[in-house]
């Protein structure tokens, strides 16, 4: 058994408890059986979403996938913060190149990804997406989150290093990593992920910048059109906007003002029976 009253670490909590509320919340609304489905965790990260949904929604198989390996520190933050003696059966992880395709792997009843398809190569999307299509049972549903997007204010994914909305489209590249390498890393707790505590601080800032320069800009509506390219049907979506931010005058002539204040995409989508 396992005590989530023994949480005490607000990475954990937050991908634990609110991540994974989120994803089971939309899955089941849409009529996903998780008793018996296959589910496909695109870019798994560290693995807590899908402890979550292996233990409370008990599918029938998870498989979380990532091009890196921050899944195999998952027993020990299980152990550490539920007091779980080993990850349940219905759970696995691989490791996974870029381009390696789903389709041949397994045939789904649901895919999800959470914050990850910000990081897909921008020339690869559709072959991606058309590939997770593939992947998929008739019938079978796609989710995915995206937060922050690109152009919203933050949405360089360096805001530990700087507070000035849109920094990254105000400011060059070479700028940008001098704002890296002059700020302390002071992680909040809910932003500790598991680089951050193993990596040292160098390693960490060279990372987190070629993170910030492999982001492939993709905006909510760009999203929206690659599902539907690739057949999906999209059943539901939210945006939601930032709030008390004033667009610097140099960017007004150059984005559109939605484009710039939209700042995170959940959207549920499915493959057609026929």
């Amino acid at each position: 058994m396992w005590n989530e009253a023994r949480i005490t670490d607000d990475w954990f909590r937050s991908h634990y408890c609110f991540a994974g509320g989120v994803v089971a919340d939309w899955l089941r609304d849409a009529g996903l059986v998780f008793e018996t489905a296959t589910i496909l965790d695109f870019g798994c990260g560290d693995g807590i979403t899908d402890l979550s949904l292996a233990l409370n929604h008990q599918p029938a198989r998870l498989l979380g996938v990532d091009l890196y390996e921050a899944y195999q520190h998952l027993p020990g933050m299980a152990s550490a913060q539920l007091g779980l003696d080993a990850l349940p059966a219905n759970l696995s992880f691989e490791t996974i190149a870029v381009g390696t395709p789903m389709a041949s792997k397994l045939q789904a009843d649901a895919i999800i990804s959470w914050s990850t398809f910000e990081h897909v190569v921008r020339p690869m999307l559709a072959t991606v997406i058309a590939d997770l299509f593939a992947a998929l049972k008739p019938g079978g549903l796609f989710f995915a989150q995206i937060e922050p997007l690109y152009f919203s204010p933050f949405g360089s994914h360096l805001q530990r290093f700087t507070d000035q909305p849109w920094a990254h489209l105000l400011n060059s590249d070479a700028q940008m990593w001098e704002l890296i390498a002059a700020h302390p890393l002071d992680f909040n707790e809910d932003q500790k992920d598991v680089m951050a505590r193993v990596r040292d601080a160098d390693t960490i800032r060279k990372f987190l910048n070629q993170s910030y320069l492999e982001l492939n800009k993709l905006s909510a509506q760009e999203l929206v059109d690659l599902l539907q390219d690739a057949g999906f049907v999209i059943e539901k979506e939210v945006r939601q906007q930032v709030q008390g931010y004033d667009i610097p005058r140099e960017l007004i002539y150059r984005y559109p003002a939605d484009l710039l204040l939209t700042n995170e995409i959940v959207i549920l989508a499915r493959k057609p029976q026929q």
